[in-house]
């Protein structure tokens, strides 16, 4: 069985971000973001979610500048659904998206 290109499930997860996937420190550049292990964006380290100890998903509170990973799990109300790497073709290190959530 062929497996999905990683960039195929970001386009498909994330329409409305779609970009060339790019390493987590290409990402992180995007937002001007120095690579340390927690950087500041607007005055404050940026949050960081991880599952199983594997981060996933960084950004800032304050301007909603984000980056998230393909590999990031998907979340439900009381499931989580990991992206299986026999499906999805994760044999690189461009997963990342860098983006800006829309705030109101």
């Amino acid at each position: 069985m062929d497996k999905i290109r990683a960039q195929q499930v970001a386009d498909e997860r994330w329409p409305q971000w779609k970009q060339p996937l790019k390493t987590v420190h290409e990402a992180m550049a995007v937002h001007g973001w120095p690579q340390t292990d927690k950087p500041d964006c607007c005055g404050e380290p940026i949050y960081i979610e991880s599952f199983i100890g594997v981060p996933y998903l960084g950004g800032c509170k304050k301007c909603g500048k984000f980056v998230v990973s393909v590999d990031a799990p998907e979340w439900g109300n009381s499931w989580v659904a990991p992206i299986d790497p026999e499906k999805v073709d994760l044999d690189t290190d461009k997963l990342w998206i860098a983006a800006t959530r829309i705030t109101q």
